[in-house]
């Protein structure tokens, strides 16, 4: 069985700001992380805000602890 790279991964080329967007080929909403702040965007948004973005790499998955504030 092969594994394939399911994830994509996009960053924002604006000078002093730090954005991502991380898309999954088996689902149609992606996350943003932007500012602090981590939201889901559904598929009309992605495509409203992809444009503003350049993919950086493919991945097999994502790792990592979010911490949130209340």
């Amino acid at each position: 069985m092969a594994l394939t790279k399911g994830f994509r991964v996009f960053e924002k080329q604006k000078p002093g700001c730090c954005s991502v967007l991380l898309e999954s080929r088996n689902r149609q909403d992606c996350l943003l992380f932007q500012a602090g702040a981590v939201a889901i965007l559904s598929t009309e948004e992605k495509e409203t805000v992809k444009s503003h973005y350049v993919k950086i790499m493919d991945a097999y998955g994502c790792l990592g602890v979010l911490r949130l504030r209340s």
